[in-house]
């Protein structure tokens, strides 16, 4: 099949909900009528440039900066010249109906893209993406600020109970977005960030599993960890990217089974109704 023919922040992040295929995370994800590019050229001033066309023409030129003719975006040419087409294509069965489409980013000729750091000469753009056309950065964001959630919908993420990843750089509001999905999921649980990156290896898997009563050298107590702590609520993990290998070998088998295992006991406590972050 043709894929030009399919469609299987500012929030520069995106939403990523463990369950749901390539299809639904590009609806999700993907760019649409109304969002923004915004351009850091090899020279000149940066520019945002709404998409509020359903073709654009992308072309290299000789002069400095960013500007926008009718429907063709001149950016500065870098070492060779070089075309693109930015196309809003229609998803199958919803012909005419802009809210369903998303961007397509095309190459005219046989220079290629790259789009989070992979060569591409054809590929679906989505929100958070970053696209280096020769020497020009080029990133993907929703116009307004806090409009990801209304558009995800109660019934496709807020309500689903699925574990989610959210992606994005630091200060792009992560936390705030993982606050409002648990909020808008009206849970019967408590809401529990944890950053990473602000324990030790030896503390992490207590703090995220507990431990038993003499399991190590002060453990005097019992200890419940985040994950019993967010029963039924939402456990937001922040920096998962600093977890340890062999904790996050634990982890997947947590996502696996939901069985929490404290440091020190035999057999694991299955959790039920709770939301990984």
């Amino acid at each position: 099949m043709d894929l030009e023919c399919l469609l299987k922040k500012e929030i520069p992040m995106k939403i990523i909900p463990k369950g749901i295929c390539g299809d639904s995370l590009l609806e999700i994800n993907g760019a649409r009528l109304g969002d923004v590019l915004t351009i850091r050229p090899m020279q000149g001033r940066k520019k945002e440039i709404p998409l509020n066309r359903r073709e654009i023409q992308i072309k290299s030129t000789l002069k400095t900066g960013v500007y926008l003719e009718s429907f063709q975006l001149f950016i500065p040419k870098g070492d060779e010249d070089f075309s693109y087409v930015l196309h809003l294509c229609e998803k199958e069965g919803k012909l005419g109906e802009d809210q369903f489409s998303r961007y397509l980013l095309k190459s005219n000729t046989n220079i290629p893209f790259k789009i989070n750091g992979t060569l591409s000469f054809e590929a679906y753009i989505e929100r958070g993406d970053v696209i280096d056309i020769s020497y020009n950065r080029i990133s993907v964001s929703s116009l307004k600020n806090g409009d990801l959630i209304s558009e995800l919908g109660s019934s496709r993420i807020v309500d689903s109970g699925l574990d989610i990843l959210i992606e994005g750089e630091t200060g792009t509001g992560k936390s705030k977005l993982a606050k409002e999905i648990h909020q808008k999921s009206n849970p019967n649980g408590n809401f529990v960030h944890i950053n990473l990156s602000a324990f030790s290896i030896g503390l992490i898997e207590s703090e995220l599993f507990g431990h038993v009563k003499g399991a190590f050298t002060g453990a005097i107590n019992h200890k419940r960890g985040a994950f019993l702590e967010a029963t039924r609520g939402t456990l937001f993990l922040d920096e998962i990217d600093s977890l340890p290998w062999e904790i996050q070998t634990k982890l997947l088998l947590f996502l696996d089974d939901k069985h929490v295992r404290a440091v020190g006991q035999w057999e694991g406590i299955p959790l039920r109704g709770s939301k990984l972050g």
